[in-house]
């Protein structure tokens, strides 16, 4: 059987024969074939695509120029010049043109609560409040637009926002006098509240600390000052309200939507629970999960054969959402002085709060890793990170029978000892970290460093030293700590300062990346980290179809206006997801 169809004037063959027998139809039933015949029979297209994206700059990271793709079903067709794009267009193809703007792959967000942040989104939105009288303010318009709600919940007040760098109940009283009131910080590592709440708690000078967290008390009186640091504030858990299935499931689809208008196509969840993965799975079956997921089960200290039973209970039963990693956390955080230092933090008498012991913390990696997960860290402090490299060491040491590749990884890592930078790349560690984090704003160089030290703060977010040692970096957003939108993180990681330009010779300048670099671990370097790199991440025939085109050539601007582009067209699974009105 022979086919063929006219594109234009040429005319092109599609043979479901043999070589001989076709050779033999061209020589004796149609010479006429052999006139103009300008094409060798395997550089004609097997299918023609579904879709082709046309007149644009796409962005690759191997050194290839090329303008056009075209995507057939939900895999990349083929990726080439303009010029020869017409023989993939047939005339069902929707074709695109993307007006000399960038095409880049979609992008991976390597760290991101994703429930909590879609959740969050019906919630006090802090993040963009810079000092308490912008936080007052905030809290007051949601007042009066939430006149009835009975627990008041918001995140993403910044620690420099307050003056001795933690907030008071007092204040929040102020604004809050007859409902709990439940403020978390954009860490996520320690929660401010009001008196009804510590009340409703039964939390008073009498309580004491809780394993692994602190109640925050004045050195006066005794009395909670309404801060609490890490595990303490699961002690108001039972305060907020309990969202449902159906809850969760329409946050998801909010997350979703707003993902595709910023151009992001896969997510990895680090950590997450049952119920969770339980509102992921229905619209997974359901056909309404329109992102790619990577899900970390939750882990702990302390676990017993019966808690690694259920880690692997919940890999079986969430399979189909590529769920094959476990989320530890060795440590807090720098601006509470939780992350785990070396040595003592400079303004106080502590080197942090470990949340595992050495011993314990060996143990889990190595039956962790035993057991084939892939394994994610929290790591701020560089006490934490070499904690973790020496645990990844031994394990690796030790274990000669692993059957699948390691992709184990440290997440954050904003503090760490110079001799630990290269360890990365000897161990084949991958670095994923949250660019917008290192945003030198005044929760940075008030806080922060005034933590840290002058000298530590020397070695803040070093993703270009990891890079230059050989290491796998990864970025993501770790929303709703920040938000989820990557352009932000993109300007930090290219230009170590702030959307305004602040400071103007940057914040440790030595480890701004370029454009391509920086991309790249939003993209293939996130695929990496979850072992898609076959999959995703770049863009390349056979791999799946999940594109961006933007409204300009990213190429073309100024580093510190790459931030400013917004995205035309998501294309997720070979589909347009998303599409701008502009």
């Amino acid at each position: 059987m022979i086919a063929w169809i006219q594109r234009g004037t040429t005319l092109q063959i599609r043979y479901r024969t043999s070589s001989f027998c076709l050779l033999c139809y061209l020589l004796f039933l149609e010479p006429t074939l052999w006139v103009g015949f300008g094409d060798e029979p395997s550089a004609l297209p097997s299918e023609v695509a579904d879709l082709v994206v046309s007149n644009g700059k796409v962005m690759d990271w191997h050194g290839t120029r090329s303008t056009a793709v075209a995507i057939r079903s939900n895999r990349i067709l083929w990726v080439g010049d303009d010029r020869d794009l017409e023989r993939w267009i047939g005339p069902n193809t929707l074709a695109i043109n993307a007006h000399g703007s960038s095409i880049t792959p979609g992008f991976n967000d390597a760290h991101v609560h994703f429930v909590s942040g879609a959740l969050s989104m019906q919630q006090i939105q802090l993040l963009n409040a810079p000092d308490l009288l912008t936080i007052q303010e905030t809290v007051q318009e949601y007042l009066k637009s939430h006149p009835n709600v009975s627990t008041v919940i918001g995140r993403g007040w910044l620690y420099g926002a307050f003056e001795e760098g933690l907030p008071h109940r007092k204040i929040l009283d102020e604004w809050v006098p007859d409902r709990p009131a439940l403020l978390r910080c954009y860490d996520g590592h320690t929660l401010w509240v009001n008196s009804v709440a510590l009340r409703l708690a039964g939390i008073d000078r009498t309580t004491k600390n809780p394993e692994r967290g602190i109640i925050v008390k004045d050195p006066d009186t005794g009395e909670p000052t309404g801060v609490l640091k890490e595990s303490a504030q699961r002690l108001v858990d039972h305060l907020y309200p309990k969202p449902t299935l159906e809850d969760k499931r329409e946050a998801i689809r909010k997350g979703i939507a707003l993902a595709h208008r910023l151009g992001i196509t896969s997510i990895q969840e680090a950590g997450t629970d049952k119920e969770d993965l339980a509102a992921f799975e229905s619209l997974r079956r359901e056909g309404e999960l329109q992102l790619r997921t990577h899900m970390a089960l939750s882990g702990k200290p302390g676990m017993k054969d019966l808690d690694f039973e259920q880690l692997h209970e919940e890999r079986q039963s969430f399979r189909g959402l590529n769920t094959k990693s476990v989320k530890l956390f060795v440590d807090g955080v720098i601006e509470s002085h939780t992350a785990v230092l070396l040595s003592p933090y400079a303004n106080r008498p502590t080197a942090g709060l470990p949340l595992y012991t050495e011993s314990d913390l060996q143990r889990t990696i190595q039956r962790l890793d035993t057991e084939e997960w892939q394994i994610m860290v929290h790591a701020i402090g560089e006490g934490g990170v070499r904690m973790v490299l020496d645990a990844f060491e031994l394990a690796i040491q030790s274990n000669s029978t692993r059957k699948t590749p390691r992709r184990h990884r440290l997440e954050h890592i904003e503090s760490i000892a110079e001799e630990d930078i290269p360890r990365f790349a000897q161990l084949g560690l991958i670095a994923s970290m949250q660019p917008l984090h290192a945003e030198p704003n005044s929760n940075t160089f008030q806080v922060w460093a005034v933590n840290l030290g002058a000298e530590r703060a020397k070695r803040a977010w070093v993703w270009k030293r990891f890079l230059d040692t050989g290491a796998q970096v990864a970025f993501g957003t770790d929303w709703p700590v920040v938000g989820l939108d990557p352009r932000p993180g993109l300007h930090v990681a290219m230009t170590r300062q702030t959307l305004s330009g602040e400071p103007p010779e940057g914040f440790v300048p030595s480890q701004r990346l370029n454009l391509q670099s920086a991309m790249r671990a939003y993209t293939e370097g996130s695929a990496y980290a979850e072992m898609e790199e076959k999959e995703k991440g770049t863009i390349k025939a056979g791999l799946l179809a999940d594109l961006v085109v933007w409204d300009r050539d990213l190429e073309a601007v100024p580093t510190n206006e790459v931030h400013q582009a917004a995205v035309s067209m998501t294309i997720f699974d070979g589909k347009i997801v998303y599409r701008s009105s502009h």
